[in-house]
């Protein structure tokens, strides 16, 4: 892995992240996430993480799956299979994942643990610091 930062994305990530459970309700999730000001719910199936479900997967689903909210299960909308990004990586690594996935969100790991959340305006953070 490059190393262009000697913090990687620990420094950058957000170290504040949600969990639930995969048959946690769309309503659940939800107001999780309006409660707690967030972008993304990581979600659990057995106590691992598996997925994760953005303000976009919550509108698709409500869209797409013709129930109600209330018995919409967060593993029916969830985004799987969970890209995530190791602790140690730089934000090069970060940078090529995204653009490789397609994803805007990158959950930091570290021993299959969630450490916490790298989204895409923290890559602008990191530009930033190169400037310095």
């Amino acid at each position: 892995m490059e190393s262009d930062n000697p913090f990687g994305v620990c420094l950058f990530m957000n170290g504040l992240h949600l969990n639930a459970d995969a048959q946690d309700s769309l309503v659940n999730i939800a107001n999780l996430l309006y409660r707690n000001n967030a972008n993304a719910i990581i979600v659990r199936k057995g106590g691992v993480p598996d997925g994760i479900i953005t303000a976009k997967d919550i509108i698709r689903g409500l869209i797409s799956i013709r129930k109600s909210p209330h018995t919409i299960t967060a593993e029916e909308v969830m985004s799987t299979p969970l890209i995530t990004i190791p602790h140690d990586a730089s934000m090069s690594d970060a940078r090529e994942r995204m653009l490789q996935s397609g994803v805007r969100m990158l959950p930091v790991e570290n021993d299959s643990e969630i450490l916490g959340l790298l989204v895409a305006s923290d890559i602008l953070k990191d530009l930033s610091w190169h400037q310095r």
